[in-house]
């Protein structure tokens, strides 16, 4: 009985993970998407800052 039961709930557990995939599907292609975005960005203003900072050290060293 008590093994059905777990059974049961693991079948359950399933079920709801499965649902929350299907409506979440979008949402998560939407955030991997901007976090793609996100990474980009910061790699680029990463690199400008880089430069930025490669050419005023000079200026402030002096």
């Amino acid at each position: 009985m008590i093994l059905q039961n777990h059974l049961y709930a693991k079948d359950f557990e399933y079920v709801i993970f499965f649902l929350i995939k299907k409506s979440q599907l979008k949402m998560v292609r939407y955030s991997l998407k901007t976090t793609i975005y996100d990474i980009c960005i910061h790699f680029f203003l990463g690199k400008a800052l880089q430069r930025v900072k490669k050419v005023n050290k000079p200026k402030l060293s002096l």
